[in-house]
Formats: C-alpha cells, structure tokens, sequence
C-alpha cells in the first residue's frame, strides 16, 4: 500500500496489518507463523527468522532471546517503542479489507467512514436480483493516476474495447455527453468528489444514461438509475445496476483494481439463479480481456504525459490535448489530483524515480500483460479452472497414448493373422481416430489455459 509492503493476518477476532518487516532484523513478517490464542494469552504473529511474536497493536509479546537473558532484559526490550511492528489500523466493510495507510492516526481511522454507495448498502439482500464481475480483482503496471483517469473517461470504450465490450462501428461510437459536472456539493458548497452525469451506449445498441461519482483517490461507481419506486429509493435513488471500481495504488507505478457490479432490475428467478450459479472465472475472463485493451496503451500513456520534471505529470494539460466535452471528466479528476489532492498524495502515486522515466517504460509486454501473476495466481475461482484444466489436458494425453498403443496392437494383431493393407488400416482407424481426437482436445485445453495466464492483445486485428 503506498509502496509500503503489509502483513496481513488474522488473529481470531479480525484482520490485522502490520509492516512487513520485524523490527529486530527486518526479516519479513509475511513469512511469519500466527500462535493461536491460549487460555490466557491472545493470539500472536510470530516471526520465523528468530522468534519474536507480536499482538494485534504490533506491541512484542515475547522476544525469546530476551527472556533467555532475564527478567529485567526481557522487560526493558518488550517496553521498548523499538521494538514493535508498525500496525496499521483495519476495518471489514462491504467484503472487503480495508487498512488506513497512516499507523500514527487510528482515531481518524475509526471516525473516517469507507467510501460507497450508500443506497447500495442499504438495499435489502432480496433486491439484488444478480451479481457480475464478481468481486474481480487484477493488479496493473500502470501508476494509479492514469488508471483512475481511464476508468473515469468511458470516451475510450467503442475504440479501445472494439469487438470486446463495445464497437468502434456502433452509431453512438462518439456519443459521450457529459452534464452536471461536479453539481453535486457538501455542506460547505464545495463539490464532493467528482460527480457527473454521462449519456452513453455502453453495449453499443441503446443510449443510456449514467450518474458517475469518484470519491477520490480510490472509488468510482456508474450507477443506472430504474424507474420511479425501484429498489433503492424512488425517482432519484432508484437502482437498475451499479458498476464500481476501487483502485488501490500498491506502488507508484503499481495500481490493484477491485471491481464489482450489483443488479436490482427485476428479472425471472430461474435467470437469477442460472447467473448465480456461474462460476467467477467465466466474468473474469471477460475482463481479463477488457482491461488488456486498456494496459496495451495505460503503460505507455504513463510514460509519456511523465516525460519531464517529477514525473507526476503535473503538467497534464500541456502534455494531453484535451478540446472535447467527453473529455471533462479526465480534465476535472487531474484538477483536484492536483490541485486538492496535490504534495505527497501525488509524489506518493504517480511520481517515478527522479533519475528516469517512471518503470512502466522498460517493462516488456508480456509482463504488462501478464494475467497470472496479477489476477490468476491470487484467484481461487481461475486458480481452480486453470488446475482443472491442466488435469483434464494431462488425462486427455494419457488416453491418446492408450488410443494410439490399441492402434497399433490391433494392427499387429490383424498382421499376424494375414490382414491387407486395407485392413490393417481398418483394424487400427479406431484408435488411431480416438487418439487424434484426444490430442485435439489437448491441444484446446491448453489453448484455454493460456487465457489464464497470458494473451497478447493487438488492437489491430479487431
């Protein structure tokens, strides 16, 4: 978080975040081992370099070397402030982990509340008639402005995302009216975030309006309103479906994004429950796919509009081009990044090296790329397809092997017993036709494991 790296870990009460290093010879408390809570003592996260166990608060419990040197050695050393792991404050909501990047203001954390929708929180679980995306979490080497910004400018999607999500040959292809831009306003009169309303034909057939709102650095959610008296509230509030994004920046060319989409349209129950009993995999997929249309360009676009100066591409309006109505939403998210949002948050998210271009410039496209490491491995849906398939290819090999020895017994068997050439072949087609089948059908399954791994994307050829 913030190129910070965490432990987390989870002491039987909730989950808790610590920096990744012990403060005894900064070995990586990821790699540690959490003792269960006793009868009178709670549970502990124990480094395994030399054994030094740390409580929720980050406070030592037991430094074992200290204690091996005496009571008033191992007192000191467990009073000691330089003895504790930097734990940051954490809270569950809306399915998700949440860790307050400043350790020194838990306070502030606890009153801070999570951003979101709140009709959406506060929808009934029988009003959510299906889910899609699927809680769909992929990280990017793209710095976590531009990746905001793309999320924000749906300018991009018949283009970027043509024969995909969209078409470039769709009648509303440039159809992108942006109003009420930043309309909506707090207490103070000053505006909330970023909000705007924006028409559009997101499946490329019908035009549809959308009520946009960023609640910077990290949420951004596209909310369909229904009809008047739908789930949700009523003209205003009402809820067809609501797509968001949260988008965490890891490090400052590194940003996770975690998406996520809830329905509320009504629909027959056999089709929510058909769209309930999908696995992830298969709406991970699609977006695996959709998001490589977006990194074949984000990598580079970062590099470029960060060519000069401190690379936080504070110079955004000069480096960029920006004359239409469509593009109002990017103008207005680089105006507060920079303006309220500016000094450490920016450095901190979009600021390279000082000595070079930001790191996403060297990065091959195979690793910008790359779905395995950034989604799949940490899946537990595509984790478990991508292991079904590697199962049912190693099966499909074995019987081809088998089909092909019948083959050839069969064959001998006809030989020896006088067989033409006519029917030896004929003795052996079906083994030979069996084996040919299942190597087919090998060669598929790997085909589709690649899909979970890496696929390069060409804008061209779509």
């Amino acid at each position: 978080l913030l190129g910070t790296p965490l432990a987390v870990w989870h002491d039987g009460v909730a989950w808790r975040a610590v920096a990744d290093e012990c403060p005894h010879r900064r070995a990586p408390l990821s790699q540690g081992r959490i003792q269960p809570a006793g009868t009178a003592s709670p549970a502990a996260l124990t480094c395994s370099y030399h054994g030094w166990s740390f409580g929720a608060d980050g406070k030592p419990v037991s430094i074992p070397q200290a204690s091996h040197d005496g009571g008033a050695v191992e007192k000191a050393a467990l009073a000691s402030p330089r003895a504790c792991a930097k734990a940051y404050p954490t809270r569950e909501a809306d399915g998700l982990l949440w860790v307050w990047a400043d350790p020194a203001s838990p306070g502030e954390a606890a009153a801070s509340p999570t951003p979101g929708n709140a009709a959406l929180r506060a929808l009934p679980p029988a009003a959510i008639t299906a889910t899609t995306n699927q809680w769909f979490v992929r990280d990017f080497h793209v710095p976590h402005d531009e990746l905001v910004g793309n999320l924000l400018s749906q300018d991009h999607v018949p283009f970027a995302h043509s024969g995909v999500a969209s078409s470039r040959h769709s009648p509303f292809a440039a159809h992108f009216e942006v109003s009420a831009l930043n309309a909506a306003r707090d207490g103070a009169g000053r505006a909330d975030g970023l909000t705007f309303d924006l028409e559009w034909a997101p499946d490329a057939r019908a035009l549809v309006k959308q009520h946009v709102t960023c609640v910077p650095p990290a949420y951004i959610e596209y909310l369909t309103p229904g009809p008047p008296g739908s789930a949700g509230g009523g003209a205003a509030g009402g809820l067809k479906n609501v797509l968001f994004f949260y988008a965490t920046p890891l490090t400052a060319s590194t940003t996770r994004v975690i998406n996520h989409a809830v329905i509320t349209q009504p629909m027959p129950r056999w089709v929510s429950a058909l769209l309930a009993a999908r696995p992830r995999w298969v709406d991970h997929l699609l977006l695996n796919e959709v998001f490589d249309g977006d990194l074949a360009f984000l990598a580079t676009t970062a590099t470029n509009t960060k060519a000069g100066g401190d690379h936080s591409g504070a110079d955004w309006a000069r480096a960029c081009y920006l004359p239409t109505g469509a593009d109002a939403p990017f103008r207005a998210w680089q105006t507060w990044l920079h303006g309220r949002g500016g000094g450490g948050w920016v450095q901190a998210t979009t600021g390279g090296p000082p000595d070079g271009p930001p790191p996403t410039a060297s990065l091959p496209r195979r690793v910008v790329l790359d779905r395995f490491e950034s989604h799949t491995r940490h899946c537990p849906s595509c984790s478990a397809a991508l292991a079904g398939l590697k199962t049912w290819r190693v099966v499909a090999r074995i019987v081809a092997g088998a089909a092909f020895l019948a083959a050839v017994v069969a064959a001998g068997g006809s030989a020896a017993d006088g067989a033409t050439g006519a029917e030896l072949a004929a003795a052996a087609a079906p083994g030979v036709t069996a084996a040919g089948a299942a190597l087919g059908l090998s060669a598929g399954l790997k085909a589709a494991e690649a899909r979970f791994v890496y696929k390069d994307y060409e804008h061209w050829k779509s």
